[in-house]
């Protein structure tokens, strides 16, 4: 927490500067929700992990047909299934609905065959899956290390992008598409079966749903300043995000998950998206922070808090192990 305060104070003039001329970062009240409604914060206990088999989805066979949206979702799904079985989530109403509001304006702008949604994972580090087919992770640290709603809406749009985009299935062979499909697993208590998929998530979740090539990096930069600016976001928010991530880099290595860390925001990425920003036609005011954000934020904080207050072991246990 200390990190990130400091880091608000020596980021604030570099990040303004990055944002670029067609930037204005005068915070402006978000149109969302109408206000938050009152949620109590509950204890967020481990959840029971029922015996599931996941079945295997029915891709087409036919090469023409195995790019189809159809194909995109049914195997998104079963990828889903696997991670949300996996993995703890933020269960907060308040915090997933503010969040999916965000996402529903951004998602307006991509014009995808299928639904988007976006879900919070409860870990510290900086992390975000893109799953083919609309599902999208973030993880409550990288709400976390955003400084405002505009950069919240950058992180979420870059994921967007890469789902609305098929950039999974422009990425893949027919074959490593139904490779990926053909993994039945059988969840038992949380734990994973056959041995094969019993590491971490990043294990089985296929490559390009974490960490993209370049190329697709690139697009995916260039599609969600789209987004936000059509949604009305600040679209320098996505350049002053960039500044976060290196800086944290440089500071807490452990901050970022590994796939962040493999495609840092490079001086040629940033040069890039900084003229592309100076492109866009220039906006009197633009949606920059709300106090849901705050709201929200602190929220989380006391979420992770609690649960980790709850399922802490005492020492006199720990000692016994």
């Amino acid at each position: 927490m200390a990190t990130l305060l400091l880091m608000t104070a020596i980021l604030s003039p570099a990040s303004s500067a990055l944002a670029g001329e067609n930037s204005n970062r005068d915070i402006l009240k978000s149109d969302f929700s109408n206000g938050i409604p009152r949620h109590p914060i509950r204890s967020q206990g481990a959840e029971a992990q029922p015996t599931q088999v996941i079945p295997v989805p029915a891709i087409e066979a036919s090469t023409e047909n195995w790019r189809s949206p159809e194909n995109e979702v049914k195997l998104g799904k079963f990828l889903a299934l696997q991670l949300e079985q996996s993995q703890k989530f933020i269960r907060d109403p308040l915090a997933n609905g503010y969040v999916n509001s965000i996402t529903q304006k951004l998602a307006g702008g991509c014009d995808a065959p299928f639904p988007i949604s976006v879900q919070i994972l409860e870990a510290d580090n900086i992390n975000a899956v893109a799953l083919p087919g609309g599902s999208v992770y973030i993880s409550s640290g990288l709400v976390s290390a955003t400084e405002d709603e505009a950069e919240l809406a950058a992180a979420i749009a870059h994921q967007i992008a890469h789902t609305c985009a098929h950039q999974f299935v422009r990425g893949v062979s027919s074959k490593d598409f139904k490779k990926a499909a053909m993994r039945p697993m059988l969840i038992v208590d949380g734990s994973k079966f056959p041995p094969e998929f019993s590491g971490p998530i990043d294990f089985f979740l296929p490559p390009l749903t974490q960490d993209f090539p370049a190329q697709f990096e690139a697009e995916a930069d260039q599609l969600a300043l789209q987004y936000l600016y059509k949604a009305g976001y600040d679209p320098g928010a996505l350049l002053t995000f960039f500044a976060r991530l290196n800086a944290l880099e440089k500071t807490n290595s452990g901050a970022l998950s590994e796939p962040f860390g493999s495609h840092l925001q490079t001086p040629g990425r940033i040069h890039r998206t900084k003229k592309n920003v100076r492109a866009l036609p220039r906006k009197e005011q633009y949606i920059v922070n709300s106090s849901e954000f705050d709201v929200v934020k602190a929220r989380l904080l006391v979420l992770v808090a609690h649960r980790r207050k709850v399922n802490r072991v005492p020492a006199s246990k720990q000692l016994n192990r």
